[in-house]
């Protein structure tokens, strides 16, 4: 667990008198207050009352650990350093301007000049302040050091212009140490298309954040990401049914919710993808319906010895929506989840091409052969997270996520079909069978509808468009779906007061 500021540890310890049961670590400079045994004891005598507020800790971690993962504390303390330029000033000031809802400070090398005592007077800073915004040097100065010693969140500010080679505080030996302790953020500041594949390649990175600085909209949506406040969208997988996200998504853009970051999977991840990719609701469902009535990707038959469609003609597809951009220089964060059959687990794409991303995670076997990628041999995400909201909170924990369901129990029947096992194709193929009856294609995305459902207690909103009746690929009938869908986010923006 992670114990943030003002927290008490020890607590369990003290009320039951017992060996303290785990160790503790400081991963930044921290003032502490030792409160022994006895004292204590001394203190609930004299006071009763004051066992209260140390039972309520009690209570609440061990309640917190029997349901969901705790979420980590929010960062106090945000160090921005510099990769590319040492004036970062202007641009703390305008994140700190969106930071305006909490006590936020910024500060740099000359504000500690003179004082005698530089970390204790950061320190009383930090303990007045909500939010300490420190801008270190690009050289590992004592400052430096100091920043990154009192640092809960560290960030490498870049110019996606510049050459991507290690900075001078990579490179020392004392900050770099430092900057192993804690994971490390890089923040790539563009005026135009980012390019963050070099830098990426170059570091270890826990998460990076794509900003044009002389974007409002930019800089507020990463003054929710560092704060914990993000918005991020969880789009389920149900074949053509996944138009109802587009709905969904018109009705957020709608009402002034701000979409921080998208986490899809098969079809969830395919809408996401280009909803990342455009940001505006309308142009991408058009995009998609344009895709779809083309209908070149239904002439793509395959002799079946990997899969009934060579793919041929999704994989071209999705190069021309995914307009040859990877996942790492989209406006706003992305990832697709699919299903690793080496490794039998999820796999989550977050950096590499766009289209081959999604293009795994809607990978229906048997339908469309598999994306082989470094070893791993990848397809439809639904067969182990159809709902990818668990994934998406391991991910993003502090960040409020928006599920969207779009599947549908009634979708498929016996159609037909009887106990003796036997099947007549070629007087099934002259009937025409109705929808809903079992054909291969509805049989095959039906088991990709199967992964992980349950995983919706992970999100904060759960949308459950109206999509009864809409079939898998029933990609002609893309209005309406989306109309419903836009009918269940503007239901749940008033239920849910998202906006």
């Amino acid at each position: 667990g992670e114990i943030g500021k003002s927290e008490v540890v020890g607590e369990m310890a003290v009320i039951t008198d017992e060996t303290r049961s785990a160790t503790v670590r400081a991963m930044r400079d921290t003032e502490l207050y030792r409160l022994p045994a006895l004292a204590f004891s001394q203190l609930v005598q004299r006071h009763p009352g004051m066992l209260r507020p140390f039972a309520s800790v009690v209570v609440k971690r061990l309640r917190d650990a029997m349901t969901l993962p705790p979420r980590p504390a929010l960062p106090a303390t945000i160090v921005l350093v510099p990769a590319t330029s040492d004036d970062l000033v202007e641009f703390a000031h305008s994140l700190a301007a969106e930071l305006r809802e909490f006590d936020t400070v910024v500060l740099e090398a000359r504000d500690a000049e003179g004082r005698d005592n530089p970390a204790g007077w950061l320190l009383e800073i930090e303990n007045r302040m909500q939010i300490s915004l420190l801008i270190a040097d690009r050289e590992p100065t004592e400052w430096t050091r100091l920043c990154l010693r009192h640092a809960d969140r560290i960030n490498i500010v870049a110019d996606d212009a510049a050459p991507a080679v290690p900075t001078p505080v990579e490179l020392d030996p004392a900050c770099r140490q430092r900057l192993e302790e804690i994971p490390v953020h890089l923040m790539m500041l563009h005026r135009g298309r980012p390019n963050s594949t070099a830098w990426l390649r170059q570091r270890t990175i826990e998460s990076h954040v794509n900003v044009d600085p002389t974007d409002h909209s930019d800089v507020s949506r990463l003054a929710r990401v560092i704060t914990g406040r993000a918005n991020v969208l969880v789009l389920g997988g149900g074949g053509a049914r996944g138009f109802a996200h587009f709905g969904v998504a018109r009705a957020l853009d709608e009402a002034g919710v701000p979409v921080d970051g998208i986490i899809g999977t098969s079809a969830g991840a395919v809408v996401g993808g280009i909803l990342a990719r455009l940001r505006d609701p309308v142009d991408a469902q058009q995009q998609m319906i344009g895709w779809f009535d083309s209908a070149r990707w239904r002439r793509d038959f395959n002799p079946p010895s990997v899969s009934l469609m060579s793919g041929r003609q999704m994989s071209t597809g999705l190069q021309e929506l995914g307009a040859g951009l990877r996942i790492e220089d989209l406006p706003i964060s992305f990832a697709a989840v699919s299903c690793d059959l080496v490794a039998a687990e999820p796999f989550v794409h977050d950096r590499g091409p766009l289209w081959q991303a999604v293009r795994a995670s809607g990978s229906v076997p048997g339908l469309f052969p598999p994306v082989a990628v470094d070893g791993r041999l990848l397809v439809d995400g639904g067969l182990v997270a159809n709902m990818p909201a668990e994934i998406a909170r391991q991910r993003q924990p502090n960040a409020r996520l928006i599920a969207v369901e779009v599947g549908d129990p009634t979708d498929i029947d016996v159609g037909g079909l009887d106990g003796s096992g036997i099947v007549n194709g070629w007087e099934r193929l002259r009937r025409r069978d109705r929808a809903g009856s079992a054909s291969l294609a509805r049989l095959l995305m039906r088991l990709t509808e199967l992964g992980r459902q349950d995983s919706t207690e992970f999100a904060d909103v759960v949308i459950q468009p109206d999509v009864r009746g809409f079939g898998l690929t029933e990609t002609r009938r893309a209005g309406e779906i989306a109309e419903r869908g836009h009918a269940a986010g503007v239901d749940a923006i008033e239920r849910f007061d998202l906006a």
